[in-house]
């Protein structure tokens, strides 16, 4: 090896060494805001349906807020699959309602009619299928559509649901009633909730999803 050769080599693991780094701190830089990008909401506005998606029971709460204050007719709420959690706790003889049943409940006690709740898809285990079937389901627009979810949610579900929907103007409100701390690594179910969700939005923008199975395939889809 010359001179000039090992010259260049170290150079270069240098120049790797300084952009590895930079890039380090960048992405901790991010996620040490992620408190505030992540959870940066849409001003609601009138709108010809809203839905409130599953996974937590803070989101129904803040749904109801925004039906009562009169920014849409109708309230979508997904039927979604259960854990596996839950079915373990089932098979020792314990009743746990459906989530869709329970976000009626919370939905219809402050304030919502039965009738304006309507339930859709069947087994939805993530945003993505909810996102497509709500958009099978409401066709090619024009529209506007409301989307309920959790604080740190908000961000992906307005990709997801704008990518759905491209007919449609998508507006993503993050609930009010469920706690979620701008310094977020002071909380434990702060800190959990970023890096999952940041993890989950780097996949999808990957092009990854979360799907059921194909038929006959042997594991689920990522």
């Amino acid at each position: 090896m010359t001179r000039r050769t090992g010259s260049a080599i170290r150079s270069a693991l240098a120049w790797t060494g300084a952009l590895t780094l930079l890039g380090a701190m960048v992405a901790g830089a991010g996620l040490l805001f992620a408190g505030t990008w992540l959870t940066r909401d849409d001003v609601p506005a009138r709108a010809d349906a809203m839905v409130v998606l599953g996974g937590g029971y803070f989101r129904p709460l803040h749904a109801a807020d925004l039906y009562r204050e009169g920014f849409a007719p109708v309230v979508y709420v997904g039927r979604v699959i259960r854990s596996e959690e839950d079915r373990m706790v089932m098979r020792y003889g314990f009743e746990l309602a459906e989530q869709d049943a329970v976000y009626r409940r919370i939905l219809t006690a402050h304030g919502v009619p039965d009738e304006a709740v309507r339930t859709y898809g069947q087994e939805l285990r993530s945003t993505v299928e909810e996102a497509e079937t709500i958009s099978a389901l409401l066709g090619p627009g024009p529209g506007r559509l409301i989307v309920v979810t959790s604080p740190y949610h908000v961000m992906r579900a307005r990709m997801m649901f704008r990518r759905a929907l491209p007919g449609w103007e998508v507006l993503v409100c993050g609930t009010a009633y469920e706690p979620f701390p701008e310094r977020w690594w002071t909380s434990q179910d702060g800190a959990r909730s970023v890096i999952l969700e940041t993890a989950k939005l780097v996949y999808y923008l990957m092009g990854g999803a979360f799907r059921a199975p194909e038929e006959g395939a042997t594991a689920t889809a990522p």
